[in-house]
């Protein structure tokens, strides 16, 4: 146990720092210290009891949040452009840890984007939400659990996406309004 608190910690440590601002303009990924901070408290989120999740998710900040959300964002496209079913898992994983700490609508369309994906790689995409959703807390619970609904008004077209380009350039642009 001590070692998975040690990791928890080292993780947090990792990507506590780091603010929203600085990944806006010029868009910026996350640093790779970032992206295995982020995989280790999934991995550990995913094994862990209903009390480490609670105690994890505690531990997400404002501040430091949306470092999640890109992560899941991030993994909805790579899924595709590698053909990799875990990755959507690893995205739903991320969005369940944050657990919409800053505002639960900026989850909804990084959602969209993972369930889009799933569908893509025929993956049993409700089966994989509600799965998700059962080991989130409120209220993300709620958010991943909807997915077992009709989707109409989750898609990737609704929160002004759309996908572009097959394979390793496939991605999901955001469609500006002005």
């Amino acid at each position: 146990m001590r070692n998975m608190s040690d990791l928890t910690d080292k993780a947090f440590e990792s990507i506590r720092h780091l603010r929203v601002g600085d990944f806006i303009l010029p868009h910026r990924e996350l640093p790779s210290a970032a992206i295995a901070a982020v995989e280790n408290l999934t991995g550990i989120f995913d094994v862990g009891t209903p009390a480490e999740r609670e105690a994890i998710t505690e531990r997400v900040d404002r501040s430091f949040a949306f470092v999640f959300e890109r992560y899941a964002h991030s993994c909805a496209v790579e899924s595709v452009r590698r053909n990799d079913p875990s990755l959507i898992k690893r995205g739903l994983v991320a969005l369940a840890l944050e657990n919409a700490k800053v505002d639960w609508r900026d989850t909804l369309p990084v959602a969209a984007l993972l369930h889009n994906s799933a569908v893509w790689l025929k993956m049993d995409a409700s089966g994989l939400f509600a799965s998700i959703g059962e080991m989130a807390q409120p209220p993300m619970r709620r958010i991943l659990s909807s997915y077992g609904e009709p989707p109409e008004s989750r898609t990737i077209e609704s929160y002004h996406y759309k996908e572009s380009g097959q394979g390793s350039s496939f991605t999901c642009v955001h469609i500006s309004l002005c």
